[in-house]
């Protein structure tokens, strides 16, 4: 079972609670429209002030390669006060790319203010370590999410993360099919049998390929 929706909100009370604080003229604010794909510099940090922001694992060209669920898999969100840039740097290796999924504003500081400064500062510190620690336990929310080793359960779950991300203003505009299938790794035909399933026994309304409700609790088994 996932605890997406409380992990979340901890995240946000955490990142209310405590935060990083850039002094003015030691950070570069850059804006990103939804739906904008970017790569991160290797020698500079960005803090996610304003935002959802989803990361790949991929060859990422353009938004209309992450949108294809067969080139890219999308790993998650990272939401506000989460710190791009600390994996490229100690794990260049990983091709991870980045889509604005609202409008965003990333604070980009030099990697040299954040050693110099940032790590010195115990409250700093302690922020890093929670917002790692908090990143280690979405994504493991994730892994077990996605891996249960039945597909129904697997879709299930994505159903519901993505009625979440509705309800809170964060889903792009993909088809629910879509959404699913660039999560994990289901064959199109399944994904879109379930779906057809649950539309037809009133568990959810889907309109034009995107989820418009889920109806009734969906069902724990297929």
């Amino acid at each position: 079972m996932s605890c997406f929706t409380e992990l979340t909100l901890a995240y946000k009370k955490f990142v209310e609670a405590h935060g990083i604080h850039i002094p003015e003229g030691k950070g570069e604010l850059i804006c990103y429209e939804a739906g904008e794909a970017f790569d991160v510099e290797h020698d500079h940090l960005y803090i996610l002030s304003e935002g959802i922001v989803a990361f790949t694992l991929g060859e990422l060209a353009t938004v209309t390669d992450y949108k294809n669920e067969q080139k890219n898999y999308c790993i998650g969100n990272l939401p506000e006060g989460m710190m791009l840039g600390l994996i490229e740097k100690y794990a260049p290796q990983l091709p991870i790319h980045y889509v604005a999924e609202t409008t965003t504003k990333i604070v980009k500081i030099d990697h040299r203010y954040f050693d110099a400064h940032i790590i010195k500062n115990k409250n700093d510190v302690n922020f890093v370590i929670g917002m790692l620690s908090m990143t280690i336990a979405l994504s493991i929310d994730i892994l077990h999410e996605r891996s249960s080793g039945l597909g129904y359960e697997t879709i299930r779950a994505m159903i519901i993360r993505c009625n979440i991300k509705k309800m809170n203003g964060t889903l792009s505009d993909e088809p629910l099919s879509s959404f699913i299938l660039r999560r994990t790794r289901l064959s199109r035909s399944y994904v879109f049998r379930i779906i057809a399933d649950l539309k037809k026994g009133g568990y959810i309304t889907v309109i034009r390929g995107r989820l418009y409700s889920i109806n009734r609790i969906l069902p724990e088994k297929y």
